[in-house]
């Protein structure tokens, strides 16, 4: 999350600073025990995210910025589908602005000589499958993205790889169509010729 967004856990206030499909992260005064379900809601562009979400860990945060004590880790155990759409919609948000944002500052280095040197020689890719709960990395010419993860340039930040495969770990199909198309819009970024930047 770009910015801790208020939210309230069993009528006590909190702060949302991190999200996924399968639950968030909450900064919060408060002591949750380990196993305990709680009652989690906040708002997101105007969207109500509202559902029952179980403790897995918590822990002391002295550094938060706004004034929590714990941080806990929360598991979604019951949502409805409506929240689930929102939360889903938060997550790609976050995931492609994540990714705009590496971009961006990859593009603040000077790229015209490697633009070049791209055009001299075949590009290489990186493929990143997923089978049977293990990551396989194979450098290729193949662009295309596979069935089971992702392929990437091979320029690609060791960051930003192993952003993508944490989240992929636990997308759904459908987050995973996401998270592919993410990484196909890399690769059309990157062998697509230098643009003149607008002011």
């Amino acid at each position: 999350m770009q910015q801790p967004v208020p939210a309230v856990a069993d009528g006590e206030n909190a702060y949302v600073v991190d999200a996924s499909v399968r639950g968030v992260r909450l900064s919060h005064k408060g002591f949750f025990s380990q196993g305990t379900k709680h009652d989690v809601e906040f708002e997101w562009e105007g969207q109500r995210i509202h559902f029952v979400g179980e403790i897995r860990w918590t822990r002391a945060n002295r550094e938060s910025s706004r004034g929590g004590v714990y941080q806990s880790g929360i598991e979604i155990a019951n949502i409805r589908t409506d929240s689930e759409k929102a939360l889903r919609g938060l997550v790609e948000r976050c995931l492609e602005r994540a990714l705009g944002e590496q971009k961006e500052n990859a593009r603040g280095v000077p790229s015209a000589a490697a633009t070049y040197k791209q055009s001299d020689q075949n590009q290489l890719y990186t493929q990143h499958e997923f089978v049977h709960g293990m990551w396989r990395k194979m450098t290729t010419q193949d662009a295309r993205q596979p069935h089971s993860g992702f392929t990437v340039p091979t320029t690609e930040s060791r960051t930003q790889v192993e952003m993508l495969r944490a989240a992929y770990e636990v997308a759904d199909a459908s987050m995973r169509q996401v998270i592919r198309r993410l990484a196909q819009i890399s690769i059309d970024e990157n062998a697509a010729p230098s643009r003149r930047d607008t002011p």
